[in-house]
Order: structure tokens, then sequence, then C-alpha cells
């Protein structure tokens, strides 16, 4: 069989099986040595956009490890140390159950919002700072059931410590810090993603609610998994 020919018939074959598609970006490059044979390796391009995915996606790890230092770091934890020097009190002589139930609160707190800055990274391919904004819409994990879940995870985070401190200070300063971020989300976060995503955001909105309280008619957004960069989040 002349050595195109081969590079044909191995095309087709793996074509039929499947690992090899026009989407892909591969190329077939047949070469007659001492015995013909035929070796499929991507092509340029498809090297180049893995990389571009795999460059963003640092990128985007990058910048959310920094804005997790820069705001919840800051609010959740340098300004209630500022305010409390993390000082523990005893408000009550019987403060033991309380204090457990705020170390619960604080470290459930601070497992959701690693949780959502991660998929900020793999899903949306991006960060949660409105000046580094996704490239998808996150709809994905926790995101599924509540619009807010960073915000909400703060608020329990200073509550959290509130108790288990026995600073009861800091829950005025959670109650003044849940009004902020609710005006934030309110008044520049959604008209900026819908904007941004149009349709796509408009009818998260109206499945999913802000807060854990839904409304009726809302339900659970369909699973998404977690996206690699230049592929498309679920409408």
């Amino acid at each position: 069989m002349p050595w195109f020919a081969t590079g044909v018939a191995v095309r087709r074959g793996l074509l039929e099986a499947g690992r090899l598609g026009p989407k892909r970006g591969h190329a077939d490059i047949a070469r007659q040595g001492r015995s013909h044979w035929t070796c499929v390796e991507p092509s340029r391009g498809g090297r180049l956009e893995f990389r571009m995915e795999r460059k963003g996606q640092l990128l985007a790890a990058a910048g959310s490890v920094i804005f997790f230092g820069l705001a919840p770091g800051v609010v959740a934890g340098l300004i209630p140390w500022w305010l409390t020097g993390w000082r523990i009190t005893n408000p009550i002589p019987v403060w033991g159950p309380m204090r457990v139930l705020g170390a619960a609160l604080t470290v459930g707190a601070a497992i959701v919002l690693i949780s959502a800055f991660a998929r900020f990274v793999m899903e949306g391919v991006g960060t949660p700072a409105p000046i580094a904004p996704t490239r998808h819409l996150v709809v994905g994990g926790l995101y599924r059931y509540v619009r807010n879940p960073m915000y909400i995870a703060v608020v329990v985070a200073i509550v959290g410590q509130a108790l288990f401190l026995g600073q009861l200070s800091l829950l005025l300063y959670a109650a003044v810090i849940g009004v902020i971020m609710a005006a934030f989300a309110r008044w520049f976060e959604e008209p900026t993603l819908l904007e941004r995503f149009g349709d796509e955001y408009a009818k998260y909105r109206q499945a999913v609610p802000a807060n854990d309280h839904p409304m009726p008619g809302m339900q659970a957004w369909p699973e998404s998994p977690m996206l690699p960069a230049g592929s498309s989040a679920p409408a």
C-alpha cells in the first residue's frame, strides 16, 4: 500500500474510534522511512490554545490568592482582630457550647470561601475581583443554590468569631458588613453581570436566590462541571 494511502487509512480509523476530530486541530503527518509509518500529533494551533488555557487558569489562581488576602482576609480576619485583639471573654458563665458553635461556623465559612475561590479559577477562569472578572458565569457548586455564597460565608465567619471569642460587638460589625455586601451585590454586581452575560445571567438570577432563603418557584441550578478556559458555561 502506498505511504499516502496508509496515512488516509490511519486517519479514518482514528476518526471512527473517536480519537481524532477536526475540532481538536489535529493533523496527520505521514512519513516514509525504511519501513513506512504514520504518526498523529497536535497541530500548532491546538498546542497554542492549550497553553493559553493553562496560562489563563494560572493567572486566575494567582489573582484569586491575592484578592483572597485583600478582601475576605481583611474583612473577616484583620478587622475583627483590630476590633477585639482576638481576646477570649466569657459574656456569661456558661459559654462553652457557644464557643464550640462559633469555631464550627468559622471553619465552615473558611471552607466555603476557599471552595468558591477555586471554582472562580477552574470554572470561571477569572477572579472574584471586579478588575479581573471571569470569562464564564460561575454557576456550579454552591452557586447552584445561592448566588452569593462568598458574602454569606464572610458574614458567618465574623459571627463565628464573635461566638468563639465571646466578643459580641462583632455581631454588630457582621450586620454592618452584611448590609454593605447586599447593597454592593444589588446595585453594582448584578447590573454588571447582566451586562456582561446577558440572558445567561438573567435566567440564572431568576432561578437561584441571592441569599439562603429561596423564593417560591426557585430551584437548584443544573450542575456545572469545572470548565477549562475556552469552553462555555451552560445557559
